[in-house]
């Protein structure tokens, strides 16, 4: 049987916009009888075992692949949102260094040849090297 939510705050109390929203409210009865309040070991009993069904329907979801948002699915692919922040930003750091560390590479190739009084006869030379690898 499910009552009316009831609000603690009075209109008074708290302006509409901040007044907390109920979406549902379950009143546990004995027997029918709604007078007879139940007792908190009831109450834990009964919330714990809400939490697992939801969890329940978490996993069979999650093995089903039905999801009802795009969030749901990124979470249940690749983690909560911090972890696939961290794995996204662990790449691009990877990455940065990867190009740093080519460049250097370039730069020290690009300093032996000048150094060595290069100029055009170089570049020619490494143009040529490059075409008869790719033939």
């Amino acid at each position: 049987m499910a009552k009316k939510p009831r609000s603690s705050n009075t209109d008074d109390d708290v302006p509409p916009q901040e007044a907390t929203k109920c979406l549902l409210t379950l009143a546990l009865i004995k027997n029918n009888d709604i007078s007879v309040p139940s007792s908190a070991d009831e109450r834990d009993s009964f919330v714990h075992h809400l939490l697992v069904l939801m969890e329940w329907e978490r996993q069979r979801r999650i093995a089903a692949d039905e999801y009802d948002t795009i969030a749901e699915q990124e979470a249940a692919e690749g983690g909560n949102y911090l972890t696939q922040k961290a794995k996204k930003a662990s790449h691009f750091a990877k990455r940065e260094l990867e190009m740093q560390t080519s460049k250097r590479n370039r730069e020290s190739r690009k300093a032996k040849l000048v150094a060595d009084g290069g100029g055009m006869k170089y570049t020619a030379l490494a143009m040529m090297k490059n075409a008869e690898n790719a033939a």
